[in-house]
C-alpha cells in the first residue's frame, strides 16, 4: 500500500508511514456474530478511540439488556445477570490501535529513493557550468595565441631591422655614421663635471687654470651652461681663485666624455701668486651650478674664457685671508734688508682715501699681485714689525710692498727706481733698519 501524504510504499498493516510518520487508516474487520437466545446478534461497532482510549488497553464495557438474555438463566429465580462471555463482549485486539502515541523514528531514506517523488532534475545547473568551462578555455586560449602572436612580432622585427642595417653597410655607412656622431656632437650636456687641474700659469696679470673634465653622460655634446662658479683651492685648503663663468657663448665640446679647457682669474679674482703655488695638479676645483656673479666678465686672455667677480664680501674675505699668508710667507725672506738697501714701491692700510677711492683688502691685494708679477723678487711686509717704520713714533699699521731688490748704496736703490718708470714718490730706497 502507499502512504496517502508521501505515497511511500508501506507494508500492508502498519499503523504509520514509516517515511513521514503520517497515521494510516485501516480497515477495520468484520465483527464476529454471536447468538444469544437463539437470535444472531452482532455487537455493536466500537466507537473511535479518544486520546484517553488510545493509552487504554480495553475499552469501556458496553451496555446491555436484561431481556436479550432470557432464556440463558438456570434455576427459577436467577439472583444476577449473568455476564456475556468475554469473547463476544470485547471488541477484536486487532481494532486497537498501539498504545504509544509517538509514532516510531524514521528511518532515513536510501540515496537515490526521495520517498516516492520524482527527484528534480539538475540539467540546467550542469549546462551552465558545462558553458562556463568552454568560455575558460576559449579564453585561455586566445590569451595563449596573443601572446604567441606577440613573440613571433618581436623575433620578426630585429630580423627586418638588422636586414636594414646591412642593406644600409652595403650603401652608405659612412655617412649615416656621420650623421650619427653630428647628432652627438650637438647634442647638449648640463652633467657637472669631475674636474681636475692640469696646470695653474700666469699670462699678464691673469692666472690660468688648464682644467680636465670628465662627463661620461656628455659623451660627444657640448657643455653651454650659464653661471657656473669655479673655485680652486691650493693643497693646503686655501681658497686661491673663484669666478662665474658663461659657457654659452664659447662652449665646451666633449669627446667621448672626457674634455680640456682653460679659464682665466683676473688680478682681483685670484689671491696667491701663480709661481707660488708650489703643486698645481694638487689644486681642487668647485664646480658649482646656478650662481650668479657680480658686474661683467672679464676678457678672455688668449684661449682662457674670462669670467665675472663673485660676491663682493666673499671677495674681500679671500682677499684679507690672502694678505695674511702674504706676510707670513714674506717674513723670511727680509733678513738681507738689515744691512742692505731695497726699494718701497707701496704703503697701503685699510680704508685709505688716497688716488680717489677708499682702499680695502681686495685693492690691496691686487696691487701686490700686480708688482710681484712686474718684479717677481717682490714682498709684503706689515710696517709696524720693523724698526724702520716705528722710529719716529707714527703709527705703522699698513702694508708695505718691497721690489725685494738689493742695492749697497741708496743712490743705486733710487737710480733703479726712475730705471723702472716709477715717480720719486712711488719709488723709494729703504732699509729695514
Amino acid at each position: 500500500m502507499q502512504c496517502p501524504q508521501c505515497h511511500a510504499q508501506v507494508e500492508e498493516g502498519e499503523g504509520f508511514c514509516w517515511n513521514c510518520g503520517t497515521r494510516l487508516q485501516q480497515t477495520a474487520p468484520m465483527p464476529d456474530t454471536t447468538r444469544v437466545a437463539g437470535v444472531a446478534v452482532s455487537p455493536p461497532a466500537p466507537a473511535a478511540p479518544s486520546a484517553a482510549a488510545e493509552t487504554s488497553v480495553i475499552p469501556p464495557a458496553p451496555s446491555y439488556d436484561a431481556s436479550m438474555y432470557e432464556e440463558t438463566v438456570l434455576g427459577p429465580t436467577p439472583t444476577a445477570p449473568v455476564a456475556p462471555p468475554a469473547a463476544s463482549s470485547v471488541p477484536p485486539a486487532a481494532t486497537v490501535p498501539p498504545a504509544a502515541a509517538v509514532p516510531p523514528p524514521m528511518t532515513p531514506p536510501t540515496p537515490g529513493d526521495n520517498g516516492g517523488k520524482k527527484p528534480k532534475s539538475n540539467r540546467g545547473l550542469i549546462i551552465t557550468l558545462i558553458v562556463l568551462v568552454v568560455i575558460m578555455i576559449a579564453a585561455i586560449g586566445f590569451w595563449i595565441w596573443q601572446s604567441t602572436r606577440t613573440n613571433d612580432d618581436a623575433s620578426t622585427q630585429p630580423t627586418t631591422q638588422q636586414q636594414t642595417t646591412d642593406d644600409a653597410s652595403s650603401g652608405d655607412v659612412d655617412g649615416n655614421d656621420k650623421d650619427d656622431k653630428d647628432k652627438k656632437k650637438d647634442a647638449k650636456c648640463t652633467a657637472t663635471p669631475d674636474v681636475d687641474v692640469d696646470d695653474l700659469s700666469v699670462n699678464g696679470n691673469s692666472l690660468i687654470a688648464t682644467l680636465a673634465l670628465s662627463a661620461k653622460s656628455c659623451d660627444n655634446g657640448t657643455y653651454a651652461e650659464p653661471n657656473i662658479k669655479i673655485t680652486v683651492k691650493n693643497d693646503d685648503g686655501d681658497v686661491i681663485a673663484a669666478a662665474v663663468y658663461d659657457f654659452t657663448k664659447k662652449p665646451i665640446t666633449f669627446q667621448d666624455g672626457e674634455a680640456t679647457t682653460q679659464i682665466a682669474f683676473n688680478s682681483r679674482q685670484h689671491w696667491q701668486p701663480a709661481d707660488e703655488i708650489t703643486s698645481p695638479t694638487n689644486a681642487k676645483v668647485i664646480w658649482q651650478t646656478g650662481q650668479k656673479g657680480e658686474g661683467n666678465a672679464s676678457a678672455d686672455v688668449a684661449d682662457a674664457r674670462g669670467g665675472a667677480s663673485i660676491d663682493t664680501a666673499d671677495n674681500e674675505r679671500y682677499a684679507q685671508l690672502a694678505l695674511k699668508r702674504q706676510l707670513n710667507d714674506d717674513s723670511s725672506l727680509t733678513s738681507p734688508f738689515y744691512s742692505d738697501y731695497t726699494t718701497q714701491l707701496s704703503s697701503k692700510k685699510y680704508n685709505m682715501n688716497i688716488d680717489g677711492k677708499a682702499w680695502k683688502y681686495t685693492d690691496i691685494y691686487e696691487q701686490f699681485l700686480k708688482l710681484h708679477y712686474k718684479h717677481p723678487n717682490a714682498i709684503l711686509i706689515w710696517a709696524a714689525d720693523y724698526y724702520n717704520y716705528t722710529k719716529h713714533g707714527h703709527a705703522a699699521d699698513y702694508y708695505v710692498i718691497l721690489s725685494g731688490e738689493t742695492f749697497s748704496r741708496a743712490e743705486d736703490a733710487t737710480e733703479w727706481c726712475s730705471a723702472n718708470g716709477y715717480a720719486a714718490q712711488d719709488c723709494v730706497a729703504v732699509d729695514l733698519q
